[in-house]
């Protein structure tokens, strides 16, 4: 199946949900299946909660959201990342001196912790 074919599949009425993306033929938004999926959610559990939907909907979810964020990037609505400094500066939190709210964060206390994604 082509993605314009499986993008056919999502539909924004107006009247429904208030225009939010919906898979077509019911009020389950494109953010709700995305939601389910990104808890944890299985594709079965979805398709066996919501009988009426098929795996090419749940397909046609993950594409629209792709689409959507290609678009919006092409469009320059996302920014680009800024390290913590830029930030914190933006802010005014981040002094001349490198300080941040005038403590020294060069120094390690041996508490950090790595997150990994």
């Amino acid at each position: 199946m082509t993605d314009q074919n499986l993008l056919a599949w999502i539909t924004s009425r107006p009247g429904i949900l208030a225009g939010k993306p919906t898979v077509r033929g019911t009020r389950l938004s494109v953010e709700f299946i995305l939601n389910l999926l990104a808890h944890g959610v299985t594709q079965a559990e979805i398709l066996h909660e919501y009988e009426g939907l098929a795996p090419e909907d749940l397909v046609a979810c993950l594409l629209f959201a792709s689409e959507s964020l290609a678009a919006d990037k092409d469009r320059g609505y996302v920014r680009p990342r800024q390290g913590w400094a830029e930030q914190f500066q933006r802010m005014g939190r981040l002094g001349d001196d490198g300080l941040l709210d005038g403590k020294d964060l060069s120094a390690s206390s041996g508490d950090e912790k790595e997150w990994q994604w």
